[in-house]
């Protein structure tokens, strides 16, 4: 009779083990004593064995805790990050650990769990680090992605001064200049809006700051380098600062001075300009808001030409000049 008992429970034994490796979830087995049931991995060192099974208990209710060998050995239950737990041994997952607070499987400290929570990845601190999930950049740095096996600021963000801000554009809204950065020479002012530093102006499409010209003949990419020191009068020709055709260069202020012609309005001496050399004579000056011509000069058409008596008084100043020499040179 004996011998029909213990065949009876070793085909339990046998069949439970069969289904656990096939289904895996936990069959009670019979036991002999509390010793066997508290060496058994999963069950509680407090376990005892009452009729044939292992009682655990929990929260003050008494519990079948019976586990199949089988299962310990030949199976490996995966919990996945964030799903509940009661034993340390429950979280399968590498470098995970049961919060025992909480009773849920959790990443160790600087690892974080993957999307799909079946792993714990260490976290990445530095742009351009190397990675496989995105949350391994966003648990340092907020507006990242793993892109191409490397943390980068996510479309539309850029990194400056160790965070991932914000791109603003000349013109848009923004809260510091970190958010305009992205842009060389370009700041947020007080208004919250991006603008370019003092010594830039803004390209014709915005995206960049280009530094000023100062000085005519400077070089340039654009007239608005040009325009904003040198006045409206003044463009971008060859890639160097001119005046229009229609102007002229005045040093005293550094201005191209739309050109005014004899009898023409004008609002000041240099308005007035008929394609002299800067060094050379006054030929013309605003006299009432109308250019003139000046002593010494005529009108010859719509030019200012030396009157005769200028010319012959200079070339009776050239014959003493040479008289002068001949004596002296005696």
């Amino acid at each position: 009779m004996k011998l029909i008992i213990v065949a009876a429970q070793l085909l339990v034994i046998f069949c439970t083990s069969q289904i656990v490796e096939s289904q895996h979830f936990a069959v009670s087995i019979p036991c002999t004593s509390d010793e066997g049931c508290r060496r058994t991995p999963h069950v509680s060192s407090s376990a005892i064995c009452k009729n044939g099974f292992c009682i655990c208990n929990e929260g003050g209710v008494s519990k079948n805790c019976s586990v199949p060998t089988t299962m310990l050995t030949s199976t490996k239950i995966l919990v996945p990050i964030g799903r509940e737990c009661k034993h340390p041994v429950d979280c399968k997952v590498e470098n995970s650990y049961c919060n025992s607070t909480m009773s849920q499987c959790l990443c160790k400290r600087d690892f974080v769990s993957n999307i799909k929570g079946n792993k714990c990845l260490p976290v990445v601190n530095s742009i351009g680090g190397t990675c496989e999930d995105s949350k391994q950049c966003l648990a340092h740095l907020s507006n990242t992605i793993c892109s191409n096996y490397q943390c980068v600021c996510t479309n539309g963000f850029h990194y400056a001064n160790k965070m991932c801000f914000k791109n603003s554009g000349i013109g848009e809204t923004c809260q510091s200049t970190q958010e305009c950065s992205h842009i060389e020479h370009a700041e947020c002012n007080q208004n919250n809006i991006c603008v370019c530093s003092l010594d830039s102006v803004a390209s014709a499409d915005n995206k960049r700051c280009l530094p000023l010209a100062r000085e005519l003949s400077q070089q340039c990419t654009e007239s608005a380098q040009c325009t904003a020191t040198l006045s409206i009068n003044a463009e971008c020709i060859g890639n160097h600062c001119q005046c229009t055709s229609s102007a002229h260069f005045v040093a005293r202020n550094h201005k191209c001075v739309i050109s005014k012609s004899v009898d023409e309005a004008c609002d000041d001496d240099d308005d007035c300009y008929q394609g002299e050399l800067p060094d050379s004579n006054i030929v013309m000056t605003c006299n009432s808001k109308i250019c003139t011509c000046a002593d010494g000069y005529m009108k010859n058409e719509k030019k200012c030409v030396a009157s005769s008596a200028s010319a012959t008084m200079s070339k009776i100043s050239v014959g003493l000049l040479l008289i002068c020499l001949l004596i002296f040179s005696r």
